[in-house]
């Protein structure tokens, strides 16, 4: 199962970060999450996440170490991480401006 997701140009976008963040808003903004191990979630409205490869739920502070970017039911990443040990930021896409030469 492959989720969509939306890919943006690093020439015509730039990547803000806007503030941190924690789990009671990650479960309000997120739609699914993607790991560090490349294993992919769905996030449920009750706290835990859906592993559709198992097809299991599991406990979001099980796996809230270890989520490497946060996506948005549109598939646009609302949040990343750099490393495990780095806090969970939330991002913004911005369109660059087009310089005049």
């Amino acid at each position: 199962m492959f989720m969509r997701a939306k890919e943006f140009s690093k020439k015509t976008h730039s990547l803000k970060v806007v503030q941190e963040m924690d789990t009671g808003a990650l479960v309000r903004k997120a739609h699914s999450i993607s790991t560090f191990q490349g294993q992919e979630y769905i996030v449920l409205d009750n706290g835990n996440l859906y592993d559709p490869m198992q097809k299991r739920e599991v406990p979001l502070a099980r796996i809230f170490r270890y989520i490497k970017c946060v996506r948005n039911s549109y598939g646009v990443i609302i949040a990343k991480k750099s490393n495990t040990n780095a806090k969970l930021m939330e991002v913004k896409f911005i369109k660059k401006s087009k310089q005049v030469s």
